[in-house]
C-alpha cells in the first residue's frame, strides 16, 4: 500500500464506542466468536489448522519447569540463557493448548495445561522480577480460565504459589523504584493483574489500575516518545514499553479501558499518541538507527559482546511494531491495516494465530514472539 496513503487513513482515525472492550482473558463468548471464526473465515481456518496440529503433537511431553529463570540482564547467547529459553517452551505449548481447549472443549487440552501449571507451581520459586516473570503470562492467562476447575489439591498446590509471585512483584516495585519508570513496570503490574484475577483479589486489581495511571503519566510523553526510548534510543524499547501496557490495559476493568488508552494527562501524553509515534517509521516515512544514543551500560556491552540487533546504528524493523499494532486494533480498528502492513502481508484479514485471537476479542502477546 502507498505509504501516503496510509498516512491520510491514519491521520483520519476517529473515537468510536466499543461493543465490547477487549479482553485479556478469554470467556465463554470469546470461544463462540473464535469457532465462528475458523469454521467461517479461510484465513482463520488455515491458521487454525496449524495451531490445532501442533497442539496435538506437544501432547505427551514432559514439563521442563526451571527454578529460577535465567534471562533479565544476560546475554542472548549466555548458557544459562539459553536454557531458560528452552525451558520456556513450556509456555508457547500452555499457549497454544489454550487456544484449542477453547475451540475443541476437549479435556485433553485442559488437562495438559493444567499438568504444567502444576509443574511450573511445584517448581519455580518467585523473585518478583518482572523481565523475568512476566515471560509466565500466558501461563497466567490458562490459570484464570482453569482455576475454577481445579480440584482441591491443585488449587492448594497453586494459589501460594500466585500470592507468592504477586506479593514479590509488588514488593520489588517498592524496593526498585527505577523500575516504575521503564517497561519492567507494565510487565510487573500485568502479572499482579492476572493473578488478582485468578485469585478474585479486589486489592491487587485496585493496585493494578492505580500503577497504571502512574505509569502512563510519568513515562509517556506528549509528542507520543516515552522514557524507555530516551533511554535506550530504540524503538524496540519504546515498543517493549507500550505492548504490555495494551495487554495490561484490557486486563483492567472495562469501564476504566477506553480512558486509560485516550486519556491525556496534564502534560498532553497519552497511550494512544505512544502507540500512534510508532506510525511514520513503519510506513517508510523516518527511519530510525537504534542504540545510537543509548545510555544504558547493558546495551553498549551487548553491542561489544557482538549481538548484531544491539548495535548502534542498527535501522528500526517495522516488523518488530506488528503485535503492537494488533494490540492497538482492539482500541483503533484501523491499526488493523498497518499491522498487515508491518508484516509485510498488505491485505491480509489474519497475520497469524494471534490477529485471530484478537479478531474474537481476545489480546494477547503470543509468547512465541519470544522466541524469534
Amino acid at each position: 500500500m502507498n505509504c501516503r496513503l496510509i498516512l491520510i487513513v491514519m491521520a483520519s482515525f476517529t473515537v468510536t464506542a466499543w461493543a465490547d472492550p477487549p479482553r485479556g482473558i478469554p470467556h465463554a463468548d470469546v470461544a463462540q466468536e473464535l469457532r465462528t471464526l475458523v469454521r467461517g473465515e479461510p484465513e482463520a481456518t488455515r491458521l487454525w489448522a496449524t495451531v490445532e496440529s501442533r497442539a496435538e503433537s506437544y501432547l505427551g511431553k514432559e514439563p521442563q519447569p526451571v527454578e529460577v529463570i535465567f534471562y533479565e540482564g544476560l546475554l542472548d547467547t549466555d548458557p544459562r540463557r539459553v536454557a531458560t529459553v528452552e525451558a520456556l517452551y513450556d509456555i508457547m505449548r500452555v499457549e497454544l493448548w489454550l487456544s484449542a481447549w477453547l475451540i475443541t472443549d476437549e479435556d485433553r487440552y485442559a488437562e495438559a495445561v493444567t499438568e504444567y501449571l502444576l509443574a511450573w507451581a511445584g517448581t519455580y520459586v518467585p523473585t518478583g522480577n518482572p523481565i523475568n516473570e512476566n515471560k509466565l503470562d500466558p501461563l497466567l492467562t490458562a490459570t484464570v480460565a482453569l482455576i475454577d476447575g481445579l480440584d482441591d489439591s491443585a488449587k492448594e498446590a497453586v494459589v501460594p504459589w500466585l500470592e507468592t509471585m504477586a506479593e514479590a512483584e509488588i514488593r520489588t516495585a517498592s524496593e526498585m523504584g527505577w523500575s516504575v519508570r521503564n517497561n519492567w513496570h507494565p510487565k510487573r503490574v500485568k502479572v499482579v493483574a492476572l493473578i488478582a484475577e485468578a485469585l478474585d483479589r479486589d486489592d491487587w486489581r485496585e493496585w493494578a489500575l492505580e500503577q497504571t495511571r502512574e505509569y502512563i503519566a510519568g513515562v509517556l510523553y506528549a509528542d507520543g516518545s516515552s522514557r524507555d526510548f530516551k533511554q535506550r534510543d530504540a524503538l524496540s524499547y519504546h515498543i517493549g514499553g507500550v505492548r504490555p501496557l495494551l495487554r495490561l490495559i484490557s486486563l483492567l476493568p472495562p469501564e476504566e479501558r477506553r480512558g486509560l488508552y485516550f486519556g491525556e494527562t496534564d502534560d498532553g501524553a497519552s497511550v494512544a499518541r505512544s502507540v500512534a509515534f510508532l506510525v511514520p517509521y513503519v510506513v517508510g516515512e523516518k527511519k530510525h538507527e537504534e542504540f545510537r544514543n543509548t545510555t544504558v551500560a547493558m546495551d553498549r556491552w551487548r553491542a561489544e559482546e557482538g549481538l548484531a540487533r544491539y548495535q548502534p546504528g542498527t535501522l528500526f524493523e517495522p516488523r518488530r511494531a506488528v503485535s503492537l499494532f494488533q494490540l492497538a486494533a482492539a482500541f483503533e480498528p484501523e491499526y488493523k491495516e498497518l499491522a498487515a502492513v508491518a508484516a509485510d502481508k498488505p491485505g491480509a484479514r489474519f497475520i497469524d494465530w494471534t490477529g485471530v485471537l484478537a479478531a474474537a476479542g481476545w489480546l494477547i502477546e503470543s509468547s512465541e514472539r519470544e522466541f524469534e
